[in-house]
Protein backbone atom coordinates (compact mmCIF):
# COMPACT_ATOMS: atom_id res chain seq x y z
CA UNK A 1 0.00 0.00 0.00
CA UNK A 2 3.15 2.43 0.93
CA UNK A 3 5.17 1.46 -1.91
CA UNK A 4 1.67 2.61 -4.22
CA UNK A 5 0.92 5.57 -2.84
CA UNK A 6 5.17 6.51 -3.04
CA UNK A 7 4.88 5.50 -6.96
CA UNK A 8 1.85 7.92 -7.48
CA UNK A 9 3.79 10.94 -6.19
CA UNK A 10 6.47 10.06 -8.09
CA UNK A 11 4.48 10.12 -11.13
CA UNK A 12 2.69 13.29 -10.17
CA UNK A 13 6.12 15.00 -9.82
CA UNK A 14 6.97 14.32 -13.09
CA UNK A 15 3.63 15.34 -14.11
CA UNK A 16 4.10 18.56 -13.02
CA UNK A 17 7.73 19.23 -14.10
CA UNK A 18 6.51 19.78 -17.87
CA UNK A 19 3.75 21.53 -16.45
CA UNK A 20 6.05 24.14 -14.87
CA UNK A 21 8.49 24.50 -17.87
CA UNK A 22 5.25 24.50 -19.96
CA UNK A 23 4.44 27.76 -17.91
CA UNK A 24 7.80 29.60 -17.41
CA UNK A 25 8.09 29.27 -21.26
CA UNK A 26 4.64 30.51 -21.79
CA UNK A 27 5.86 33.45 -19.16
CA UNK A 28 9.05 34.20 -21.23
CA UNK A 29 7.05 34.67 -24.30
CA UNK A 30 4.69 36.89 -22.98
CA UNK A 31 7.62 39.28 -21.82
CA UNK A 32 9.15 39.05 -25.14
CA UNK A 33 5.79 39.86 -27.33
CA UNK A 34 5.21 42.88 -24.69
CA UNK A 35 9.03 44.10 -25.25
CA UNK A 36 8.27 43.83 -29.24
CA UNK A 37 4.70 45.68 -28.45
CA UNK A 38 7.05 48.55 -26.47
CA UNK A 39 9.51 49.07 -29.89
CA UNK A 40 6.00 48.63 -32.08
CA UNK A 41 7.65 45.76 -33.86
CA UNK A 42 4.34 44.35 -33.82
Amino acid sequence: MASSILYRRKRNMSDSLPLALLQQVHIRAEQTALRYKQFGIW
